[in-house]
């Protein structure tokens, strides 16, 4: 028993000191781009929404566990299921829909990407992505597998793909982006947080 716990306790430690070593998080929950904030403030909304509709469900199988049947008339027992079953998950689904809907445009802001003051081609490959830079003076800059974006600004990133199919997505900074060869996509993003992504 006692190998075993100092077993346990060796791989938790190892564990822990391996995840304190990442250098960044790559989550959509913690932002560091406007679309990044949005789509964070949608993912809580949504799981607020899904936990108000598993919370109703549960009171309902509750309410049906601990509730005398023979007390219970058949009319109000369809009542229950009418509006605990049937109108409350619709109306509160469709309140996430609408909030959706609504919050959809600012996801993809194609409108100020002409503003862009940086443009980069990004073209994935089949195991490496090239990153061509058109500052606006200037001659393109070419690199590999590495973005550097500017903080506080809107850059525009024409993505393309030469032989595979892709997908470009920097969590922190905004949503995915698939890339298909054949097909040029844009993405416009702005970074407002220093870091590494």
């Amino acid at each position: 028993m006692g190998r075993y716990f100092s077993l346990s306790a060796a791989s938790l430690l190892l564990a822990s000191g391996s995840a304190g070593a990442q250098s960044s998080t790559q989550s959509v929950l913690e932002p560091a781009g406007a679309e990044a904030q949005q789509i964070a403030i949608l993912f809580w909304v949504m799981l607020s929404g899904g936990a108000v509709i598993w919370l109703g469900v549960v009171g309902l199988l509750l309410h049906s566990a601990l509730v005398n049947r023979r007390r219970l008339a058949e009319k109000s027992a369809s009542n229950i299921i009418l509006w605990g079953g049937v109108v409350f998950p619709s109306v509160t689904l469709c309140a996430l829909l609408a909030y959706a809907l609504w919050l959809m445009p600012g996801l993809r802001p194609f409108a100020q990407a002409s503003s862009a003051a940086l443009r980069i081609e990004v073209t994935g490959r089949q195991f490496w992505w090239e990153v061509v830079y058109h500052p606006p003076q200037g001659p393109p800059v070419a690199s590999a597998n590495e973005i550097r974006l500017p903080v506080g600004e809107r850059v525009e990133l024409t993505l393309k793909s030469a032989d595979v199919i892709h997908s470009f997505w920097i969590p922190p900074l905004g949503g995915k982006m698939d890339m298909i060869p054949g097909r040029t996509n844009r993405l416009s993003i702005m970074a407002t947080k220093p870091g590494i992504y």
